[in-house]
Protein backbone atom coordinates (compact mmCIF):
# COMPACT_ATOMS: atom_id res chain seq x y z
CA UNK A 1 0.00 0.00 0.00
CA UNK A 2 1.28 3.42 -0.59
CA UNK A 3 -0.31 5.27 2.73
CA UNK A 4 1.91 5.22 5.87
CA UNK A 5 -0.08 5.06 9.22
CA UNK A 6 1.99 6.96 11.87
CA UNK A 7 2.86 5.04 15.09
CA UNK A 8 2.20 5.29 18.65
CA UNK A 9 4.96 3.06 19.54
CA UNK A 10 7.77 1.60 17.34
CA UNK A 11 6.58 -1.81 18.20
CA UNK A 12 3.25 -1.58 15.78
CA UNK A 13 3.44 -2.22 12.28
CA UNK A 14 4.90 -0.03 9.81
CA UNK A 15 2.98 -0.18 7.16
CA UNK A 16 -0.99 -0.35 6.64
CA UNK A 17 -0.63 -4.42 7.36
CA UNK A 18 -3.70 -5.46 8.79
CA UNK A 19 -1.98 -8.76 10.32
CA UNK A 20 0.79 -6.68 12.15
CA UNK A 21 -2.02 -4.14 13.84
CA UNK A 22 -2.28 -6.54 17.35
CA UNK A 23 -3.90 -5.36 20.39
CA UNK A 24 -0.20 -4.32 21.29
CA UNK A 25 -1.15 -0.77 19.02
CA UNK A 26 -2.43 2.36 21.10
CA UNK A 27 -2.99 4.74 17.96
CA UNK A 28 -3.13 4.34 14.70
CA UNK A 29 -3.75 7.15 12.40
CA UNK A 30 -4.69 6.70 9.12
CA UNK A 31 -6.05 9.31 6.99
CA UNK A 32 -9.29 10.47 5.26
CA UNK A 33 -10.19 7.86 2.93
CA UNK A 34 -13.74 5.68 3.89
CA UNK A 35 -11.31 2.87 3.84
CA UNK A 36 -9.50 3.79 6.86
CA UNK A 37 -12.70 4.22 9.66
CA UNK A 38 -13.71 0.58 8.61
CA UNK A 39 -10.75 -0.67 9.20
CA UNK A 40 -9.70 1.28 12.41
CA UNK A 41 -13.12 0.18 13.81
CA UNK A 42 -12.96 -3.06 13.06
CA UNK A 43 -9.60 -3.59 14.92
CA UNK A 44 -10.74 -1.48 17.74
CA UNK A 45 -8.24 1.59 17.75
CA UNK A 46 -8.79 5.29 18.17
CA UNK A 47 -9.19 7.08 15.11
CA UNK A 48 -7.95 10.05 14.24
CA UNK A 49 -9.20 12.20 10.85
CA UNK A 50 -7.41 14.54 9.23
CA UNK A 51 -10.45 17.37 9.21
CA UNK A 52 -7.92 20.17 7.61
CA UNK A 53 -7.77 18.47 4.55
CA UNK A 54 -11.49 16.73 3.64
CA UNK A 55 -13.70 18.43 5.95
CA UNK A 56 -16.53 17.50 3.85
CA UNK A 57 -15.63 13.78 4.87
CA UNK A 58 -15.57 14.23 8.17
CA UNK A 59 -19.00 13.32 9.47
CA UNK A 60 -19.47 10.43 7.37
CA UNK A 61 -15.68 8.96 8.47
CA UNK A 62 -16.50 9.75 12.10
CA UNK A 63 -20.19 7.83 11.46
CA UNK A 64 -18.57 5.24 9.84
CA UNK A 65 -15.91 4.27 12.58
CA UNK A 66 -18.67 4.60 15.21
CA UNK A 67 -21.04 2.35 13.15
CA UNK A 68 -18.47 -0.52 12.70
CA UNK A 69 -16.37 -0.04 16.00
CA UNK A 70 -15.13 -3.23 17.85
CA UNK A 71 -14.19 -3.93 21.14
CA UNK A 72 -10.27 -4.59 21.70
CA UNK A 73 -8.04 -5.18 24.10
CA UNK A 74 -7.18 -1.55 23.25
CA UNK A 75 -10.67 0.28 23.44
CA UNK A 76 -13.82 -0.85 24.88
CA UNK A 77 -15.40 2.31 22.89
CA UNK A 78 -14.95 4.29 19.97
CA UNK A 79 -12.20 7.30 20.77
CA UNK A 80 -12.45 9.91 17.84
CA UNK A 81 -9.20 12.17 17.65
CA UNK A 82 -9.88 15.38 14.84
CA UNK A 83 -7.00 17.25 13.15
CA UNK A 84 -8.87 20.90 13.26
CA UNK A 85 -6.80 23.83 11.75
CA UNK A 86 -7.82 27.21 14.13
CA UNK A 87 -7.41 30.87 13.15
CA UNK A 88 -7.88 32.67 15.83
CA UNK A 89 -6.86 36.12 17.28
CA UNK A 90 -8.50 38.76 19.63
CA UNK A 91 -11.30 39.82 17.55
CA UNK A 92 -13.64 38.93 14.56
CA UNK A 93 -12.26 41.48 12.15
CA UNK A 94 -8.78 40.96 13.29
CA UNK A 95 -8.82 37.14 12.79
CA UNK A 96 -10.79 37.77 9.01
CA UNK A 97 -7.81 39.66 8.01
CA UNK A 98 -5.17 37.62 9.49
CA UNK A 99 -6.84 34.47 7.71
CA UNK A 100 -6.00 36.06 4.45
CA UNK A 101 -2.55 34.48 4.39
CA UNK A 102 -4.50 30.94 4.69
CA UNK A 103 -6.90 31.51 2.37
CA UNK A 104 -4.24 32.58 -0.12
CA UNK A 105 -2.25 29.58 0.40
CA UNK A 106 -5.17 27.44 -0.28
CA UNK A 107 -6.02 29.21 -3.48
CA UNK A 108 -2.33 28.49 -4.29
CA UNK A 109 -2.70 24.86 -3.29
CA UNK A 110 -5.99 24.70 -6.15
CA UNK A 111 -4.27 26.79 -8.35
CA UNK A 112 -1.11 24.12 -8.11
CA UNK A 113 0.92 26.84 -7.55
CA UNK A 114 4.06 26.77 -5.22
CA UNK A 115 2.49 26.35 -1.25
CA UNK A 116 3.72 28.87 1.72
CA UNK A 117 1.66 30.81 3.61
CA UNK A 118 2.13 34.50 2.04
CA UNK A 119 1.30 37.49 4.51
CA UNK A 120 -1.69 38.60 5.11
CA UNK A 121 -3.75 41.33 2.64
CA UNK A 122 -6.29 44.12 3.22
CA UNK A 123 -8.70 42.03 1.16
CA UNK A 124 -9.08 38.94 -0.95
CA UNK A 125 -11.38 40.57 -3.72
CA UNK A 126 -9.62 40.31 -6.94
CA UNK A 127 -7.56 37.45 -6.26
CA UNK A 128 -10.21 34.91 -6.70
CA UNK A 129 -13.49 34.47 -8.93
CA UNK A 130 -16.71 33.00 -7.03
CA UNK A 131 -15.51 29.75 -7.96
CA UNK A 132 -12.03 29.75 -6.20
CA UNK A 133 -13.94 31.18 -3.06
CA UNK A 134 -16.04 28.35 -2.58
CA UNK A 135 -13.02 25.83 -3.33
CA UNK A 136 -11.23 27.59 -0.52
CA UNK A 137 -13.85 27.82 1.76
CA UNK A 138 -15.05 24.26 1.44
CA UNK A 139 -11.55 23.77 1.94
CA UNK A 140 -11.10 25.38 5.21
CA UNK A 141 -14.73 23.98 6.25
CA UNK A 142 -13.64 22.89 9.32
CA UNK A 143 -11.08 25.88 10.38
CA UNK A 144 -12.79 27.80 13.47
CA UNK A 145 -12.03 31.16 12.43
CA UNK A 146 -12.93 34.41 14.64
CA UNK A 147 -12.59 35.57 18.25
CA UNK A 148 -12.66 34.26 21.56
CA UNK A 149 -16.60 34.46 21.42
CA UNK A 150 -16.97 32.88 18.05
CA UNK A 151 -14.19 29.74 18.32
CA UNK A 152 -16.24 29.36 22.06
CA UNK A 153 -19.50 28.81 19.98
CA UNK A 154 -17.77 26.57 17.33
CA UNK A 155 -16.19 24.71 19.33
CA UNK A 156 -19.51 23.68 21.62
CA UNK A 157 -20.98 22.92 17.77
CA UNK A 158 -18.03 20.98 16.10
CA UNK A 159 -17.82 18.92 19.42
CA UNK A 160 -21.62 18.27 19.53
CA UNK A 161 -21.99 17.22 15.83
CA UNK A 162 -18.43 15.28 16.10
CA UNK A 163 -18.61 13.87 19.65
CA UNK A 164 -14.54 14.38 19.15
CA UNK A 165 -12.35 12.66 22.22
CA UNK A 166 -9.71 14.89 21.27
CA UNK A 167 -8.18 17.76 19.27
CA UNK A 168 -5.13 17.78 16.94
CA UNK A 169 -5.42 21.62 16.90
CA UNK A 170 -2.63 23.52 13.88
CA UNK A 171 -2.55 27.63 13.02
CA UNK A 172 -1.10 28.50 10.15
CA UNK A 173 -0.96 32.38 10.22
CA UNK A 174 1.67 34.41 8.48
CA UNK A 175 4.12 35.20 11.99
CA UNK A 176 4.87 33.17 14.58
CA UNK A 177 3.04 35.33 17.20
CA UNK A 178 -0.20 35.39 15.51
CA UNK A 179 0.26 31.66 15.20
CA UNK A 180 0.90 31.03 18.90
CA UNK A 181 -2.46 33.00 20.19
CA UNK A 182 -5.05 30.43 18.83
CA UNK A 183 -3.57 28.40 21.59
CA UNK A 184 -3.99 30.82 23.70
CA UNK A 185 -7.72 30.95 23.25
CA UNK A 186 -7.89 27.27 22.82
CA UNK A 187 -6.56 26.76 26.32
CA UNK A 188 -8.43 29.45 27.83
CA UNK A 189 -11.61 27.52 26.39
CA UNK A 190 -10.78 23.85 27.08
Amino acid sequence: MDRVPIRARDHCGSRLDPMSLQAECDHLVIGIEHVQPHLTATFGVPFAFAGQFAPQMMLEAIGLYREYFKPSVTLSEPYVMVGLPVLAADTDEQTQQLATSVQQRVLRLIRDQPIYTPPPVASMKGRWNSAKQQAVEAHLGAAMIGGPATIKQKLSEFLKSTGANELILHSDFYRLKDRLRPYEIMTNLL
